[in-house]
């Protein structure tokens, strides 16, 4: 989008700062188009497809750790770290599906299963009890 489009369109206000950077980096950009370093719209797709990468195995794996961090305080913090595993788990599993790079995803269900394991014994504890009485 060229600077003249952004001020026309309104939609978001530019300060000069903003403005000098977007100017500067315009005119690197055409220098480098002219001299045959890059296409004109490669920089463009590059910016697309580099944009959502990774966010559900960095969610998958912020909550396995802060599930794992909850850990600490004991049973309200089980029972705090039972939905972030859950959370971590599932993100994991379509992080390794859909994203580029798997590692973040693999640790989060790997934070997520091991989030689950206390809870879902806890479960069954209380169900087994429960069917007692």
């Amino acid at each position: 989008m060229d600077f003249d489009q952004l001020q026309e369109s309104k939609l978001i206000k530019i300060n000069w700062l903003q403005k000098s950077i977007f100017k500067a980096a315009k005119k690197k950009l055409t220098k480098k188009v002219a001299k045959g370093k890059i296409e004109a719209d490669s920089y463009v797709i590059k910016a697309r497809e580099t944009k959502n990468e990774n966010n559900r195995g960095k969610l998958a794996l912020i909550f396995g750790v802060s599930g794992l961090l909850l850990l600490t305080l004991g049973t309200t913090g089980l029972i705090l770290a039972f939905p972030l595993g859950i959370l971590a788990f599932i993100l994991g599993i379509i992080g390794l599906r859909k994203d580029k790079n798997r590692t973040m995803a693999t640790l989060g269900v790997v934070f997520g299963s091991l989030l689950l394991l206390p809870g879902i014994a806890i479960l069954l504890f209380f169900i087994a009890h429960s069917s007692q009485m």
